[in-house]
């Protein structure tokens, strides 16, 4: 009895932890898809306003909030968050930075690999949560949590970056 009641035990536990994994929306065109190859277009996206935070410049969807980065609890005028809303888990992460510190990030992220592509005349490359190009001198790694670089979100955000003038 004591093995039957011990053998449910463990069934239950490991079954919670193969489901544990299974709450993140996975559907073709959920924002979260990662098996997908093509940009998706959610709804058309109501009109950008151009704002420059530190020393990034960016059209930020209308109703989003742009939330300043920071780095050991100083702000970071090379990072930035974008959300939906304030209370919103997913987010657009833009940064400026250096190679190393990319290709470091890089190493570590488990989204797969995308095949470069070109915005406005700079090329991304890296990741489907992770890309970076170089816009007019500036390096720029973008990376995301909920989205991914074919989320016409994201795009339309790549295509915007620039340096503060």
């Amino acid at each position: 009895m004591k093995r039957t009641v011990c053998l449910l035990i463990v069934v239950l536990m490991l079954s919670a932890f193969a489901f544990a994994g299974c709450s993140r929306n996975t559907e073709p065109g959920d924002k979260a898809d990662n098996g997908k190859d093509a940009v998706t277009t959610d709804a058309p996206q109501a009109a950008a306003e151009r704002e420059t935070v530190g020393n990034i410049a960016l059209n930020v969807p209308e109703g989003w909030v742009v939330v300043p980065g920071n780095a050991g609890g100083q702000e970071d005028d090379n990072s930035l968050f974008l959300k939906e809303n304030d209370n919103a888990r997913e987010y657009i992460w833009v940064t400026i930075n250096r190679q190393a510190n990319i290709d470091s990030s890089l190493k570590y992220n488990n989204s797969a690999e995308i095949a470069p592509f070109e915005l406005n005349g700079v090329t991304w490359q890296g990741k489907e949560t992770g890309v970076y190009g170089d816009v007019g001198g500036t390096l720029f790694f973008v990376m995301t949590y909920g989205y991914t670089a074919n989320d016409q979100v994201v795009r339309d955000v790549l295509a915007s970056l620039s340096a503060a003038e």
